[in-house]
Order: C-alpha cells, then sequence, then structure tokens
C-alpha cells in the first residue's frame, strides 16, 4: 500500500474490506472457516495497519473535526481483532459467525459512514 493516502485510496481499501467479508462470509456458508480463518486474520491485519495510519495522517492534513472519535474507532477496532484471535486460539465455535457480524458492523458503522464523511470534507476543502 502506498504511503500517501488519498481519497481513492480510502475507497480502494473500502472495496477490499468488502470484498474480504463477502470472501469470508462465503467460506463460512461452505463450511471451510476454519481453513480460512487465519487468512483472514493476516488480510485483516494487512489491510488495516498502514490504512489505519496512514489514514489518521490524512486526517491530521485536512483537520478533520471528528479525528479523535475516528481514531478510536481504529483503536476498538484493533482491540476487537485481537479478541478474535484469543478466541481463535482457545477454539470457541462461534467464532466465524461472530467475525462475520461484526466485521459486516464495522464496515456499515465506520467505513460506509465514517469514512465517508471523511471523503466529503476532504472533497469540500
Amino acid at each position: 500500500m502506498s504511503t500517501t493516502l488519498t481519497v481513492d485510496s480510502i475507497r480502494h481499501n473500502k472495496e477490499k474490506i468488502k470484498e474480504l467479508i463477502n470472501f469470508f462470509s462465503k467460506t463460512i456458508e461452505e463450511n471451510r472457516c476454519a481453513e480460512e480463518i487465519v487468512n483472514v486474520f493476516h488480510k485483516i491485519s494487512y489491510y488495516t495497519q498502514d490504512f489505519f495510519i496512514n489514514e489518521e495522517l490524512l486526517m491530521k492534513k485536512y483537520e478533520i473535526p471528528s479525528f479523535s472519535e475516528h481514531v478510536n474507532e481504529h483503536r476498538v477496532f484493533a482491540e476487537k481483532m485481537i479478541f478474535f484471535q484469543n478466541e481463535f486460539e482457545q477454539g470457541k465455535p462461534e467464532l466465524c459467525e461472530d467475525l462475520l457480524s461484526y466485521l459486516k458492523q464495522w464496515y456499515e458503522k465506520h467505513m460506509l459512514y465514517s469514512d465517508e464523511k471523511i471523503i466529503e470534507y476532504i472533497n469540500v476543502k
């Protein structure tokens, strides 16, 4: 991923997360979650780690008013992924459905709402 985040890269990341959610949903439907869960955790880490940092830098650059709230959403997401990874290590049977539900909720609340507000703000500036 590029070290410079733009509005287009926010949109690109949103699409990658949507693809990941769809992939994960399909693996659950096909009873392949156990085979793919490590892959899903890896992809989540890849798509969010650099993205969160760069998005936060972009928000600072444009002095986004909701910066603190948005950064907190990133922190909560990262903590929740650690929680899910711990659940995986303990062999929790409901993990797949719970993780998928959380990812869908995150996508709707954060990516479709919070990130879109950032894009709107930047486009106005």
